[in-house]
């Protein structure tokens, strides 16, 4: 089973299923793989909410009709809909956490990013008192700040 899946996720070239699939799904206008709402014209083509709000707006200043870059048809709030389906399967696709580069499906990367990725770039909690330390989560001890307490604290319990 293992090896027909396998065989199925590359085409004649070698592309990945999900390489592929991200081309299909990406918005019409800004070519990325949408990660909020996705709404679709009349004929199918896809584009996300920032950019089919956009369209809309950019229309409504140059009193113009909106229309669907890839296709021209007339777009308005009334005759697009979300494509829930594409908004679910871009969701299950595989993305990098921009820390470790490790692959999660693209609905937990933003979990993953902020509590659980031991590479997430964190402050020091004596910022608010002057600590510059800026780091990965790993080495939050590495602050001077932390550093000068911990061993200031070590001193007070030996003199007690």
């Amino acid at each position: 089973m293992f090896f027909v899946l396998q065989k199925l996720s590359h085409n004649l070239d070698g592309d990945k299923l999900e390489e592929r699939l991200e081309g299909i799904l990406c918005c019409a206008v800004c070519l990325d793989l949408p990660k909020t709402t996705i709404y679709q014209c009349g004929n199918g083509h896809l584009m996300c909410a920032p950019c089919f709000t956009h369209l809309l707006a950019d229309s409504r200043l140059k009193d113009e009709t909106s229309t669907c870059p890839n296709c021209r048809c007339v777009i308005n709030r009334d005759n697009c809909c979300r494509n829930l389906a594409v908004e679910k399967a871009v969701q299950e696709l595989p993305g990098d956490c921009r820390y470790c580069g490790k692959l999660f499906a693209r609905v937990k990367i933003d979990a993953h990013e902020k509590s659980l990725c031991e590479e997430r770039l964190i402050t020091c909690g004596y910022q608010k008192i002057g600590c510059p330390w800026r780091g990965p989560f790993h080495e939050k001890g590495s602050s001077l700040i932390l550093k000068s307490l911990k061993n200031f604290l070590i001193i007070i319990k030996f003199f007690n």
